[in-house]
């Protein structure tokens, strides 16, 4: 008995002393840092190691492009507040759990190798569930969400919509809704004005963060190529090469795309 109570107590003061490691696992890279940007209360730089539990908050012009541990890939965009809530890392390079906070302010989000119900991102409106996504946050005085490739589900208190199709949009509002734009008008004036990484990507956001967005030029959102320049002139285009078609992974018996894995390449984006 004596031995036994002896067990117990040294694998309790193993299991005290791993505890705070395992709590402060690193996890995921700020692999490119804009100015005015931190975590807690020390300056974030590129490169810095992140762990479950960090916050980060940028100013009015800084911004933190994260990978994570799983290649999930997040932007936190100027004037934001995110939160590292829980993200436990398995084996083979994949969490368990995926659990983040986008407080306040813009965000791009690129599902990595972890499955889809280890996911969790959450903000003051609505949870987000993820299906091979890729999809851009606005987090103000509601949640705004654009899909931009993938399947994405984001609930409120009592309903949840399902996006599908590529830049449709979702809308959460404080106490608990959740809807769809009402009209084609209403979808344009809300990519056009809270999403800033659909319009302008590159020079903004490393290959890796970006994105396929051709699919918003519906809601004519400015695009190198097509529009005026200062003079009132048109100015040509870059490059007009097509949207790459969807990739289907299979993943788990699902029809959906794996946005995780392709970056869009530097052909599909907007910028002026």
């Amino acid at each position: 008995m004596k031995f036994s109570r002896i067990c117990s107590a040294i694998w309790l003061l193993i299991a005290l002393i791993l505890l705070p490691i395992a709590a402060h696992a690193e996890i995921g890279t700020a692999v490119d840092v804009d100015p005015f940007a931190r975590v807690g209360s020390a300056t974030l730089v590129s490169g810095a190691r992140l762990s479950a539990g960090d916050v980060i908050q940028t100013s009015g012009q800084g911004q933190a492009q994260i990978l994570f541990d799983d290649n999930t890939r997040i932007v936190v965009g100027p004037n934001s507040r995110f939160v590292i809530s829980d993200i436990q890392m398995g084996s083979s390079n994949s969490a368990n759990r995926f659990a983040v906070d986008a407080v306040r302010g813009s965000f791009r989000f690129i599902s990595g190798r972890s499955p889809k119900n280890a996911f969790r991102i959450s903000t003051p409106h609505a949870t987000i569930g993820v299906r091979g996504t890729i999809f851009d946050l606005n987090v103000a005085g509601q949640t705004q969400l654009a899909s931009l490739r993938g399947i994405v589900e984001m609930c409120g208190s009592s309903a949840c919509v399902t996006l599908r199709a590529r830049c449709s949009v979702a809308i959460a509002e404080r106490g608990g809704s959740v809807r769809t734009p009402t009209s084609v008008s209403e979808a344009g004036q809300i990519i056009r004005s809270g999403f800033p990484y659909i319009e302008d990507q590159r020079p903004r956001l490393l290959p890796a963060f970006r994105s396929p967005v051709r699919s918003c030029a519906r809601y004519e959102v400015p695009r190198r190529g097509i529009g005026q320049n200062e003079e009132g002139g048109r100015f040509e285009t870059e490059r007009d090469d097509p949207e790459e078609p969807d990739e289907d992974r299979g993943d788990e018996g699902d029809d959906e795309d794996d946005g995780g894995d392709d970056d869009g390449g530097d052909d599909d984006y907007f910028d002026y």
